[in-house]
């Protein structure tokens, strides 16, 4: 798998730049920020369990996890604290809230908890078959912006859901979870919307929105329909992030919203970055897949 090395982080940051530079960009960023909103938008229930920062990072973190456990090697298993450990280095869950996430998702059914075959007293915390699935659907939708950039040879594997692919890319993307705290850290504007309930898919549809609609913006009621979140959390966020100098609020009552510049360019570095992280754990896979046979 890679390491957040100098070298590496070198490489992701190169690919980055090539990204955002790419004359497509702002397209392909369109269809991402379409392909993340189609998962879950209008989806109350799985609403529910997704539009917390630190439930979709722990999800990631579980799949990675998982995939790189090793009955023999105790130091890859996927402990509750091991992913406690994992997810400290994000901020966005402390170990009490990690252990509640991790209870209602073993009740909805996307995990599981077991006890390790080789000491029944470490719990083990792994994905179910539904959330295999789940991920394989967010492969998709993820590696969907690179298929469309660069068509040749392009990213057939993960655009077809292939299982396979699936698991080499979680042990790849084990080894750069540092890089997905940095960039987080490293787009401030971003954070207000990471930090709180359903802040990500907010910021996606302010997105969709800033490039299908008439200049006077979205509305608190469209973002709340949306996601099925209350109006009075929506104006919190967007207040938030208003004082920040993020977005605009306007209209009768201030209800419509507008994305301002410096959001919109904290979200196309945050995408490059995302999407440079993608092309190397693809690679990564790609030979990890060839030279298993």
């Amino acid at each position: 798998m890679p390491i957040l090395d100098a070298s590496t982080a070198t490489e992701l940051h190169d690919l980055s730049a090539m990204i955002r530079a790419h004359p497509r960009f702002a397209e392909v960023r369109n269809a991402y920020v379409n392909a993340g909103l189609k998962l879950y938008e209008n989806e109350p229930a799985l609403n529910k369990l997704m539009l917390e920062a630190g439930r979709m990072l722990l999800f990631g973190v579980v799949l990675c996890l998982a995939a790189a456990h090793d009955d023999a090697d105790r130091t890859s298993w996927a402990t509750v604290t091991r992913l406690q450990n994992s997810l400290a280095a994000f901020g966005v869950a402390s170990p009490r809230q990690v252990e509640l996430i991790v209870a209602r998702l073993v009740q909805a059914g996307f995990l599981r908890l077991e006890a390790a075959p080789a000491d029944r007293r470490a719990r083990l915390v792994m994905p179910t078959q539904a959330l295999l699935d789940h991920d394989l659907d967010w492969l998709e939708a993820n590696f969907l912006p690179l298929h469309m950039m660069f068509p040749e040879p392009g990213y057939p594997l993960p655009i077809r859901r292939d299982p396979n692919f699936q698991k080499a890319q979680r042990i790849a993307a084990l080894g750069l979870l540092p890089w997905a705290g940095r960039i987080m850290g490293e787009n401030p504007p971003m954070l207000p919307f990471l930090r709180r309930y359903a802040g990500g898919l907010v910021l996606m549809k302010l997105i969709q929105a800033s490039a299908e609609t008439a200049p006077g913006g979205i509305t608190f009621t469209d973002l709340g329909a949306s996601f099925a979140v209350s109006r009075t959390h929506i104006r919190a966020l967007l207040e938030e992030a208003e004082a920040l100098a993020l977005v605009e609020l306007t209209g009768r009552g201030r209800r419509q919203v507008r994305l301002l510049p410096p959001l919109l360019a904290a979200y196309d570095q945050f995408t490059a970055d995302s999407m440079a992280a993608h092309e190397l754990t693809h690679r990564m896979a790609l030979e990890a897949i060839a030279d298993s046979g």
